[in-house]
């Protein structure tokens, strides 16, 4: 069949939502689609699309190997990049994932860099969406994808630092959590690898757009902009706009407890390749053209 949509349906638990067929965690989906991609619980109800209109925004974008999307769009305007967005909740997150790519032989910039929207999504646990994204892809997308994260994440937790090893692989659920976390985000590594085939397409969902004011819409823009022409005082400029709307929507105590740790020393650029589909600034051949 064409494209399967699927959602990971407890048993006993809600019913799948309408549109989606129902598959128990774990279960891997039938062979034989062109695409498929597997839904968490309360998708539509979280995200406001319905599987018939994912369907329809897939269908009126044919040719790409995978398709993906955020359900957390501010983000895209406030984080430097999806790895810092980790930080609130996880102090010291950003030096862990940093020391992961380290050691399996990838360079660490993604952490600090600062990139265009296109590059914030949570990839998947490999099966299920996470709750922060949906990912629709090929069979030939989704074993590429698995193969990379087990290569990466196994590498590591043999040549990572004996803390980020204790942090990460010896410290039970906390662990595990973390290791879900710096996986899912291994999704933009993947897809801006310079031998990458894929093409990759990013989906905004329109209900979550809506929701953005207009410094959020602004903010990402001028984000975007200053990656694309790899423009330090464009760079420069969003950081000083997105700290004063930080002031302004969180408060100066907050600011005072988290801003540094959200700010990277050190500003870079993202240089992309070519793989990925920009949704809000489209350019003839893909990323960084």
């Amino acid at each position: 069949s064409g494209m399967g949509l699927y959602q990971s349906v407890m048993p006993g638990g809600p019913a799948a939502e309408p549109g989606f067929e129902a598959l128990s965690p774990g279960v891997e989906p039938p062979p034989g689609h062109r695409l498929y991609g597997v839904m968490p619980s309360g998708f539509t109800q979280a995200s406001g699309l319905s599987a018939d209109a994912l369907r329809q925004a897939i269908v009126l974008q044919p040719g790409f190997d995978c398709y993906y999307g955020c359900l957390a769009p501010s983000h895209e305007a406030l984080f430097h990049n999806p790895w810092l967005q980790s930080e609130l909740a996880h102090p010291g997150f950003s030096a862990l994932s940093a020391e992961v790519l380290r050691s399996a032989g990838l360079p660490p910039v993604p952490v600090e860099a600062m990139s265009h929207s296109a590059l914030f999504t949570n990839g998947s646990n490999l099966t299920v969406s996470s709750r922060g994204d949906f990912l629709v892809a090929t069979p030939a997308f989704w074993s590429a994808w698995r193969q990379f994260v087990q290569r990466v994440m196994g590498t590591a937790q043999l040549k990572a630092h004996k803390s980020a090893q204790a942090a990460l692989w010896g410290s039970g659920p906390s662990g595990q959590r973390l290791l879900a976390l710096i996986q899912e985000r291994l999704l933009g590594v993947f897809l801006l690898m310079k031998d990458s085939p894929w093409k990759a397409a990013k989906l905004p969902v329109p209900a979550l757009e809506q929701g953005l004011d207009v410094h959020l819409r602004q903010l990402r823009e001028m984000k975007d902009r200053a990656v694309e022409q790899r423009s330090r005082w464009l760079a420069e400029c969003w950081l000083q706009y997105r700290n004063l709307y930080l002031l302004q929507t969180q408060g100066e105590a907050w600011v005072n407890k988290h801003l540094k740790r959200l700010t990277p020393q050190a500003l870079h650029s993202a240089a992309p390749v070519a793989v990925v589909d920009y949704p809000y600034t489209r350019t003839s051949s893909g990323v960084g053209a």
